[in-house]
């Protein structure tokens, strides 16, 4: 009789066991499922989403969105969707009353986009990496931006480069008021 009984126990045990763990399998499975569905989808998305949740005033679900995309953005080693997440979050952080804090953020975005773009060597993402700079007011990185866009233009193809280097120096001289903001114009190849 005891070796019955303790075959009952032992079965019983397992089947409680086996019923409690079966949903939570369930629930991870789902979850894992629309992560990975979440995932797929590209960075301009989730701040597409983030921008309508924006919209609609919910700053928690705007923000949510925002991470997701700034977290794929981060992954994809590129400077494009890190420019746009510091835009982004500078307009979250306005509307949801943490502006000091976004631009914070923001200033990571825009700082890891220039040294990405300077590694691309890609002048359209230094320049618009800098150009947030200038709208902050942060000198010193508009400098150390101009100088690296005044680098990577010299090498560019493009025979407009350097005269759009010239456009943001203006744009940054004329904003802070500094006649020497502006670099002597550089002679044509």
């Amino acid at each position: 009789m005891n070796q019955t009984f303790r075959e009952t126990w032992v079965a019983t045990v397992l089947s409680a066991v086996v019923a409690m763990l079966a949903p939570a399998i369930v629930i991870v499975t789902v979850v894992d499922a629309l992560a990975f569905e979440a995932a797929d989808a590209p960075a301009y998305v989730h701040y597409q989403r983030a921008d309508e949740a924006l919209a609609a005033g919910d700053i928690v679900r705007a923000v949510r969105h925002w991470r997701e995309g700034y977290t794929l953005a981060m992954a994809t080693r590129r400077w494009e969707g890190l420019v746009e997440a510091g835009d982004l979050y500078r307009r979250i952080g306005a509307r949801g009353g943490f502006h000091t804090d976004a631009l914070v953020r923001a200033r990571d975005c825009y700082l890891t986009a220039l040294l990405r773009a300077r590694g691309e060597r890609s002048l359209d993402g230094v320049l618009r990496a800098t150009d947030a700079f200038v709208d902050l007011g942060d000198d010193a990185i508009v400098e150390r931006g101009l100088e690296i866009a005044r680098h990577v233009a010299a090498s560019d193809p493009d025979p407009r480069a350097r005269e759009r280097v010239q456009r943001l120096a203006a744009r940054w001289a004329a904003r802070t008021g500094r006649a020497d903001a502006t670099p002597p114009a550089e002679t044509p190849r």
